[in-house]
């Protein structure tokens, strides 16, 4: 649902509304059926046509692209924006071969739903590395201690809140931990704002 646009959505109701009714109820003919699936296609065209030609249509009909990683931060209040959760947009790091948000320079979720990273430059990273068994998994989502995450990563929460108090935050302020297949643990807290 969070790659449809509005305007999908409606296409592929008012299209499934008018197929079922015809396949279902006998006293619409068919004939009625294929006119109403042909105006239907006349009119989704016009659409298409305007939203090429005309930039306002487009902006009224499709959303634009927003910003939800800036210089490794995730950026929450706009993430919430495209109906995402942080599980989702780290499924979606997961699936690009990126298990360490902090190596994201841009991260942007276009219209349709998917999205566009620029990495970081391998040089000068400065977190602090750690020895762990397993990595890649949230150990802390939303301020919440994921219980299950500590199984096989050879950490403790102790450690964990440890870091954390180190950098002089509390763990309600914490949006996302995950240690990276590097070792490191990456933090992003709450309260990112971008500079204009």
């Amino acid at each position: 649902m969070a790659q449809l646009t509005l305007y999908d959505y409606v296409v592929g109701l008012v299209i499934g509304d008018i197929g079922a009714a015809v396949a279902v109820d006998r006293a619409i003919p068919v004939i009625e059926g294929a006119v109403s699936l042909v105006a239907c296609t006349v009119w989704i065209l016009i659409f298409n046509f305007a939203m090429l030609h005309n930039v306002p249509a487009r902006k009224l009909i499709e959303p634009d692209p927003v910003m939800v990683i800036y210089n490794g931060r995730i950026l929450e209040n706009n993430l919430s924006k495209t109906y995402y959760t942080v599980n989702n947009l780290l499924e979606l790091l997961r699936e690009r071969e990126i298990f360490d948000p902090g190596r994201v320079s841009l991260g942007i979720i276009e219209s349709d739903g998917e999205l566009s990273i620029v990495q970081k430059d391998r040089a000068g990273e400065n977190t602090e590395t750690f020895h762990v068994h397993m990595s890649g998994r949230a150990l802390v989502i939303d301020g919440r201690i994921i219980d299950r995450a500590f199984e096989h990563q050879g950490l403790s929460k102790d450690w964990l809140l440890d870091n954390i108090a180190r950098r002089n935050i509390g763990l309600e302020e914490v949006m996302v931990a995950v240690v990276t297949p590097e070792g490191k643990l990456y933090i992003d807290t709450r309260d990112d704002r971008v500079g204009t």
